[in-house]
């Protein structure tokens, strides 16, 4: 199916006058976006920090935690934690 577009008629330099991009907008050919088709920044970064991933790693994280501060010498364990927080960004 082919859909066939009508260009306005324009020179290249000065682009529409404001009365034909006025008639434009009333026949209901205006470069409005009617939805949005992304995610917002915060969505992006929620998801991209709350995986399940994410969350095995800061259980293990935690269970080190708790060995280390019975026996001191685990704490060097605690170190893969900086590369899940380097993962998580």
């Amino acid at each position: 199916m082919k859909t066939s577009i009508n260009l306005a008629e324009t020179s290249l330099p000065s682009g529409l006058t404001q009365e034909q991009a006025n008639q434009l907008l009333a026949a209901g050919k205006g470069n409005i976006v009617l939805d949005k088709k992304t995610r917002s920044v915060a969505k992006i970064i929620f998801d991209n920090v709350f995986t399940l991933f994410n969350l095995i790693n800061a259980i293990l994280g935690v269970v080190v935690l708790l060995v280390s501060l019975i026996d001191p010498i685990y704490f060097r364990n605690l170190l893969f934690i900086g590369v899940v927080i380097a993962n998580t960004f």
